[in-house]
């Protein structure tokens, strides 16, 4: 680390910067929050983590239902979920499997756009129209 300073119409400006090229790999990436070559979980390890991060209690059924359906989900993907769906339900608990399932829907649609969107590019000019 080390302090950069600016001087710009009189102000002295200073912030730190992390000379990255220094870093390992590994930390970048921590840094970035991505776990490249890590693992999914499986069906078990997603009913688990459901559980885990279930602000309520929720039916095994309901537990097992989403599990299957969150294929290709990491587990901070599936707490953002349980936590996104305790936060729709806080006034409902009761409504909290429901909320589940809509931060599913939500999240697994963000995957598809995102898993679709480069191949969006090629039909659209660069620049502004």
């Amino acid at each position: 680390m080390r302090p950069v300073r600016y001087k710009i119409n009189s102000v002295l400006l200073t912030h730190i910067t992390f000379q990255l090229s220094r870093l390992p790999v590994r930390r970048v990436d921590e840094a970035a929050g991505r776990r490249e070559g890590a693992a999914l979980p499986g069906v078990e390890e997603r009913a688990a983590l459901i559980e885990r991060y279930a602000a309520w209690p929720v039916d095994t059924s309901i537990v097992e239902e989403i599990a299957r359906g969150t294929d290709g989900l990491s587990a901070a993907h599936i707490r953002e979920v349980c936590y996104a769906a305790a936060l729709a339900s806080a006034d409902a608990p009761a409504g909290f499997a429901d909320a589940l399932r809509r931060q599913v829907g939500r999240v697994l649609h963000q995957h598809r756009r995102a898993r679709s969107y480069d191949f969006g590019l090629g039909a659209r000019k660069a620049g502004f129209a």
